[in-house]
């Protein structure tokens, strides 16, 4: 939602550590995030409903 409404969202370093995730990139062993995939993931978020997320 915060993204929608174009709103800043902060977070305490400490809390982002516990739930951020890591990058793909060849160091992990995977792939980076094509820019095809951020396209279909950004198509999926301006149609996601609340109950796509349960």
């Amino acid at each position: 939602m915060a993204v929608r409404v174009q709103c800043l969202v902060t977070m305490e370093r400490e809390m982002l550590t516990r739930v951020g995730i890591t990058p793909r990139t060849a160091a992990t062993g995977q792939r980076p995030i094509s820019e095809d995939e951020i396209k279909e993931f950004r198509r999926f978020l301006d149609d996601a409903e609340p109950g796509d997320f349960e």
